[in-house]
C-alpha cells in the first residue's frame, strides 16, 4: 500500500514534505534540549544551516554506492525487453486455416540478426480427416480419397503466404502497419 501511495506523483511530494517537517522539528526538540535556544532560533538556525559542498559530494556519492549494493542484493529486477514480448507475442502466429478447402499451415517464426521475422518449416496439412490433420506428402494429401489428394499445392506460394501473414502480424503489434 505504500509503495503504491509513494509512487503516486502527487503523495510522493506530501509523504516527503512530512518526513523533512519531523525531521526538521526533532531537530529544533534536540536544540530547545541541548542547547537552551526558543523554537523559533531552532528553527532559525536549521533554515539557515550550511553544509560546506565536499561534505555534500561525500554523502552523495556514499548515497550512490550504497542504493547500487542494496539493489543489487535485495531487488530482483526482471529484465523484460519489450521486443522479446513483442518477439514471443509473434511466434504464437505458426498457422492459417483455411476451413473451406479443409488445409492447415504450420509454420515456425524465427528472428534474423537484424530483427526482421522470416518463417520455417512450413508444412500443410489436410483437415478433411477427422479430427487429426494429416500432413501432405509431395505437395498434396496422401489419403487417395480426398479431394486435397488431388490438387497439389505450390511449395513455394505457401511459404509465401506464411511469410506474409507474419510479416503483417508484425507490423500489427509495432504499430508500423500501414
Amino acid at each position: 500500500m505504500f509503495v503504491k501511495i509513494w509512487k503516486d506523483p502527487v503523495w510522493s511530494k506530501v509523504i516527503s514534505v512530512i518526513i523533512v517537517g519531523i525531521a526538521g522539528l526533532i531537530y529544533a526538540k534536540i536544540n530547545i534540549k541541548f542547547k537552551n535556544e526558543t523554537f523559533k532560533d531552532s528553527i532559525l538556525n536549521l533554515l539557515s544551516f550550511k553544509i560546506e559542498l565536499k561534505y555534500l559530494l561525500i554523502f552523495i556519492i556514499i548515497f550512490l554506492i550504497a542504493q547500487f549494493i542494496l539493489k543489487k542484493i535485495f531487488v530482483k529486477e526482471k529484465n523484460i525487453d519489450r521486443n522479446d514480448i513483442k518477439r514471443e507475442k509473434l511466434k504464437s502466429v505458426s498457422k492459417f486455416i483455411d476451413k473451406n478447402a479443409g488445409i492447415m499451415i504450420k509454420w515456425n517464426v524465427h528472428f534474423s540478426t537484424s530483427g526482421k521475422p522470416f518463417v520455417s518449416e512450413v508444412n500443410c496439412f489436410c483437415t478433411l480427416h477427422g479430427d487429426m490433420p494429416i500432413k501432405f506428402l509431395w505437395n498434396h494429401c496422401p489419403s487417395n480419397n480426398c479431394k486435397n489428394s488431388e490438387q497439389e499445392i505450390d511449395k513455394y506460394y505457401i511459404e509465401n503466404f506464411a511469410e506474409s501473414i507474419v510479416l503483417n502480424e508484425w507490423d500489427k503489434i509495432n504499430g508500423t502497419k500501414v
